[in-house]
């Protein structure tokens, strides 16, 4: 036993004098001092960049640790750094130093920071230490200069790489919106890729990606098998985690050449929403998105050209509105190739109707070339919903972008470029909140940045037409209209429903007709543009509209009329057979000419017919003239009522040649403060005229009562 004590104790006591030996020898042949000049001297030559070096530690068991490294930047941000880290441990294999070759098992950055910028010149913030011209001089009077000087080591072979929480970040301020990406608590290892060829190498890394306010964490585990001496490659990516979606499988390299690889991924799709920033998710908070999408991608790279196929698909995903089922059932596949056609199939239930959509694509990704064909079709189509599904901007972001426009107006824009699409929509109904609409048919148009709309449908118990052009880098565009024996009480109704409000308790002319318009319209408008900017000021449109046999009121124009005259038809609802009138619309003005409202020829099997012209403002200011005419039997009754408010003895003498009472007025000012005007020229003439002829009656009815007894007196007969 003693004996057996005493050899362990002989060798222990050898290894240690060995390392000690080992360790005198490191230091003798490699003085940290030594090796840190020129380390700095070399590493300044080839960058052309103050290179910064702290203490050097030599440990034979951690190996050689250098701390606070750094590489400042060049030109006049010298002063800030490159690239630094904490420090730099490199894990070496003692005896080969011995033996003057340096083989890393292992490289280690601890906290290491780099920030790499691409300048407005598109030039990057290192691409002076890569300058060719620069590096070759140096190199040539660093020949001539070490001529006789030996090299420090006889092979330098690195066969691991590893990071501690490291920071890294690329900034692009060539663009005119700048660019800013960073990886930060960034960890990455590899395990002995000399190994390779043998085993699998495990390389794992995990980090956060931050773009603007997205913050997207990424988790890597994967293996290679790597043989230097064929150049070929097997990386098998067991896990690759980004937000929610999982990856894996398998990327293949031959004669470091040529790739080919499979991989595929599921996206959980609630597990993505929660990476989105608080603003976008705030924009869907009415919508609540659930689904699973598979996408499998196959790839190769052989003799330079890529090619590769990618098809996902969804199964049963679901979208709820305000906590009901908007979509559901949603199924679907897409297909691209390489090629950049495109396929897809998408089945779902729209508020529990059935929607098909169908896209065909070809060069998609080209602005100039692409062309998307679009196929939509459903028995009942609720356009509402989707709608709902498009995030909208928050109210603050919008009035910023107006300012934005306006200050930004006298520059030139720059063209938009979008590929060619052409849409079909197909639905046997419509829905939009309270809105239905029939058979619905639209073709729709982008072809080299115009856009082209042609659309039908069934809607009100009649038929409405339209079509439009725009030209979206002019900003031209142009609408017509057109609609037959359309239901007006529907038509306004619904029109009251969608129309947009700045201000939901404000009233407005147009809820004043709401149920109180009866009759088939037959409206034909067109309406042009030369930009988007504030539509409804800058709109221009001409047309005529009609509606015959139905009824208006009672409103609260006529009622205020009924009020003050006393004339109370005019607070009830008046029968027409034609109600109708044209119309021009510039810089938020409507002028209304031609209007009229009767019954029967010349308006005589009606009570009260009316004619009148004005206009009124986008901005709700209104300035009209009616020419009302009451039929004699209606006016009679009312007689009194006239002649009292309006200060006339004998109501009596107002009446036309055809015996009804003209009425005129004018309504001005504001919609929600209007204004009257009773000024009555035409019951004036009407006054003068029938007085006028009563004078020349009843003069006439004298001279011929009282004549003869004149003639008599004067002539004596």
């Amino acid at each position: 036993m003693k004996k057996f004590l005493k050899v362990v104790l002989i060798i222990t006591g050898i290894i240690v004098l060995l390392l000690g030996a080992a360790t005198a020898a490191v230091y003798i042949m490699f003085p940290p001092e030594k090796i840190k000049q020129i380390v700095i001297k070399e590493a300044s030559e080839a960058t052309g960049r103050e290179i910064g070096l702290g203490e050097l530690k030599f440990n034979i068991f951690k190996g050689i640790e250098i701390s606070n490294v750094y590489i400042k930047e060049g030109g006049a941000a010298n002063k800030e750094n490159f690239l630094k880290s904490e420090s730099v441990v490199f894990k070496y294999n003692l005896l080969a130093l011995l033996k003057k070759d340096l083989i890393i098992n292992r490289i280690e950055l601890v906290s290491p920071y780099a920030k790499i910028i691409k300048k407005p010149d598109g030039k990057f913030n290192f691409s002076d230490m890569l300058n060719s011209e620069k590096k070759a001089a140096k190199k040539k009077n660093l020949k001539k200069d070490k001529k006789s000087d030996k090299p420090l080591f006889n092979n330098i072979i690195v066969t691991g790489v590893a990071v501690k929480k490291g920071n890294f970040i690329y900034s692009d301020v060539s663009k005119v919106k700048a660019v800013n990406v960073q990886l930060k608590d960034f960890n990455f290892s590899t395990g002995n890729l000399l190994l390779s060829a043998a085993v699998p190498v495990d390389i794992k890394s995990d980090f956060t990606a931050v773009y603007g306010s997205y913050n997207i964490p990424v988790d890597l585990k994967s293996q290679v098998r790597l043989d230097l001496k064929s150049k070929d490659a097997d990386i098998a990516v067991g896990k690759l985690v980004i937000a929610g979606t999982v990856s894996e499988g398998n990327i293949k390299l031959a004669n470091f050449k040529d790739v080919t690889g499979k991989i595929t991924t599921t996206a959980d799709i609630p597990g993505i929403i929660k990476i989105l920033p608080e603003a976008t998710v705030s924009k869907l908070k009415d919508v609540t998105l659930s689904g699973v999408v598979k996408n499998n991608i196959k790839f190769s790279i052989m003799n330079g050209k890529f090619t590769f196929s990618d098809s996902a698909a969804i199964e049963k995903a679901e979208v709820l509105y305000l906590g009901k089922k908007a979509v559901e059932n949603f199924n679907g596949m897409a297909e691209i190739t390489s090629a950049y056609n495109l396929k897809s199939d998408m089945d779902f239930k729209l508020a529990g109707n059935n929607v098909n959509v169908k896209i065909n694509g070809t060069n998609v990704t080209s602005l100039d070339n692409g062309v998307f064909n679009i196929d939509i079709y459903s028995p009942k189509l609720a356009v509402e919903y989707l709608l709902a599904l498009i995030p909208k901007k928050e109210k603050s972001a919008v009035k910023k972008e107006l300012v934005n426009t306006k200050t930004a107006a006298a520059k030139t824009k720059k063209a938009i470029k979008a590929p060619g699409a052409y849409l079909n929509i197909k639905a046997d109904a419509i829905s939009f909140k309270e809105i239905e609409i029939g058979k619905t048919i639209a073709n729709v148009r982008l072809v080299n940045n115009k856009f082209y709309m042609e659309a039908s449908a069934a809607a009100y118990s009649g038929n409405i037409n339209s079509s439009a052009v725009s030209d979206i880098n002019k900003e031209t565009y142009s609408f017509d209209f057109i609609t037959s024996k359309v239901q007006m009480t529907r038509l306004i109704d619904d029109v009251i429903a969608v129309l947009p409000r700045k201000d939901p308790a404000k009233k407005t002319f147009i809820d004043d007709l709401k149920g109180k318009v009866q009759g088939k319209a037959a409206i034909n408008a067109k309406f042009s543009g030369v930009t988007f900017k504030d539509v409804l000021h800058t709109v221009k449109g001409s047309g005529l509209f009609n509606v015959s046999n139905g009824l208006v009121g009672p409103l609260e124009m006529g009622k205020d009329i009924a009020k003050k005259t006393g004339i109370t038809d005019f607070g009830n609802a008046i029968e027409f057979d034609t109600m109708g009138g044209s119309f021009n619309m510039a810089s938020g003005k409507i002028d209304i000419k031609n209007f009229r409202l009767d019954k029967g020829a010349d308006g005589k099997a009606g009570d009260i017919k009316v004619k009148g012209a004005g206009w009124i403002t986008v901005d709700r200011a209104l300035d009209f003239k009616a020419e009302t005419d009451i039929s004699p039997k209606l006016a009679k009754q009312f007689e009194a009522n006239i002649a009292a408010n309006f200060g006339i003895k004998d109501a009596g003498y107002a009446y036309d040649k055809e015996g009804w009472m003209p009425f005129d007025f004018r309504v001005y000012n504001t919609t929600a403060q209007k204004k009257y005007d009773y000024s009555q020229s035409r019951m004036m003439d009407n006054i003068k005229r029938n007085l006028a002829k009563k004078l020349e009656e009843e003069g006439k009815k004298y001279m011929e009562k009282e004549g003869g007894k004149l003639i008599k007196q004067l002539f004596g007969k």
